[in-house]
């Protein structure tokens, strides 16, 4: 499992490296902070086709949204009691507790839905955003969590996985405070 978990590891980390060098060779450097630009203006390509790429970078995210936000409502409503199975009222409770359990799930979902406005407005720049997105959330999500998961199915913590978790860590959290710092410019 060990031998599988670190190929796999390298054959993405060769993968990415290989995009990113594709990517430099087709743009160099006059490559924009948003790949939208660019698409826009590449001379040659079919024009309703680069319309159609960036229609579809506007709404895949859109489409997404309920997905992405999921496993956040998922844990929210266990640390408020709302998601557990043993508080979801049955068919034979009283209406007032089915009301009450149903209208805390609303509550929580339209406050992370408010929660996600409030940032997108107080942070409208799109390559802060993404740079938050890349250093906390990517980080969190494809680094730390996978060796923490690791860590406590094997039920130790070995010095590379060690290692590993103090510098992804960092590397989060000096990412994060980066693109904070850059969104207040």
């Amino acid at each position: 499992m060990r031998t599988f978990t670190h190929f796999s590891q390298i054959l993405a980390t060769l993968l990415y490296g290989l995009i990113g060098a594709a990517g430099y060779a087709m743009m160099g450097d006059s490559v924009s902070a948003e790949i939208s630009q660019d698409m826009l203006r590449m001379p040659g390509y079919n024009t309703v086709l680069n319309r159609l790429c960036v229609w579809m970078l506007v709404i895949v995210p859109l489409t997404k949204y309920a997905l992405a936000t999921r496993p956040l409502n998922i844990t929210l409503e266990m640390l408020l009691g709302l998601g557990q199975p043993d508080t979801v009222p049955a068919p034979g409770q009283s209406k007032r507790d089915q009301k009450r359990w149903t209208s805390g799930l609303v509550v929580e979902r339209v406050a992370v839905l408010a929660l996600v406005t409030a940032t997108a407005i107080l942070i409208p720049d799109f390559s802060a955003t993404m740079a938050f997105l890349g250093s906390f959330s990517a980080f969190v999500l494809c680094v730390i969590g996978p060796i923490m998961a690791k860590v406590a199915v094997d039920g130790r913590c070995s010095g590379l996985d060690a290692l590993l978790l103090a510098v992804s860590i960092s590397m989060a959290a000096s990412g994060t405070y980066a693109a904070f710092f850059a969104a207040a410019e």
